[in-house]
């Protein structure tokens, strides 16, 4: 007695070849950098220059007494926790863009940082001051790219 298999394996793989192509399209593959770079900018500005936050979630520092003198002559809060802004020109400059200056770079092109190399300079100095790792990814920023880029695959390919 012979059993006949058959199966639609074959079909089933092509297609979810056809979707991992198309959602690794280069023009794809582009929409996604760029999300992941307009949402890693927009939460590193704010944990930064809103919150006062390293990488590591700690605090960046403390303002001194007569740095604080400056910061009032500014209209600045009188909140000694540093938070790197005074006339908000380097965290304007801080956004994304494909020939940005470092510190962060996502493959592909899209890079996060300054437009203006003078303030990628003054983030390598204040980082040197801090001694701590301030303009790179937190570990809450790496986890909500991960997030972006499993919500986009879901999208495109669905649960296998």
């Amino acid at each position: 007695m012979s059993v006949k298999v058959s199966s639609n394996a074959n079909k089933i793989f092509n297609q979810l070849e056809k979707k991992v192509n198309d959602a690794l399209s280069p023009k794809a593959i582009d929409a996604l950098m760029r999300e992941l770079a307009v949402t890693t900018a927009a939460t590193m500005r704010e944990r930064i220059h809103e919150e006062g936050k390293a990488a590591n979630g700690a605090n960046i520092g403390i303002y001194s007494e007569e740095y604080m003198k400056v910061r009032k002559k500014n209209n600045r809060t009188r909140d000694k926790k540093v938070i790197l802004s005074l006339t908000r020109q380097m965290e304007a400059d801080f956004t994304l863009g494909v020939n940005n200056s470092e510190p962060t770079k996502l493959p592909n092109g899209y890079g996060v940082g300054w437009k203006n190399q003078l303030n990628a300079d003054k983030a390598g100095y204040l980082e040197l001051k801090y001694k701590k790792k301030i303009f790179a990814m937190s570990g809450k920023e790496r986890a909500d790219a991960a997030r972006i880029v499993d919500a986009f695959m879901q999208s495109k390919i669905g649960k296998i």
